[in-house]
Formats: structure tokens, sequence, C-alpha cells
């Protein structure tokens, strides 16, 4: 939600953006990819992240970016 169109090329979300889409061998390829990669993002929490930061760096507040 906070970094926008997640979709790792254009024509996956926008078919029109590309000529070749609809006969693109590798586009089916490109959105199984892009299917997984917001699959294991959308299971990523911020306590996650927090959590692996608390590892990482022992418990520190540092939550800087």
């Amino acid at each position: 939600a906070l970094e926008g169109d997640l979709a790792l090329v254009e024509c996956i979300e926008a078919p029109d953006s590309c000529r070749r889409s609809s006969e693109c061998v590798t586009r089916a390829v490109w959105a199984e990819i892009t299917s997984q990669f917001r699959e294991i993002l959308a299971g990523v929490r911020l306590a996650d992240l927090v959590a692996r930061h608390r590892e990482v760096h022992g418990g520190g507040s540092d939550y800087s970016i």
C-alpha cells in the first residue's frame, strides 16, 4: 500500500502498455513472479520487521529505514 504498484513489469497491470503483451511468452512468467512477490509481502507485518530488527541489533530502538 505504501510503495504503489508492485508489478515487476508494466504489462502485468496494463497489458495495453505493450503491443506484444498478447503474444509475449514471458508475460505469464512475470505474472506468476509478481503474484508470488505480492503473496510474500502480504504475509509480512510491521511487527515481523521490528522483531527481525531486534534480533539483529539486540533490541535497540533505532527504527530508521
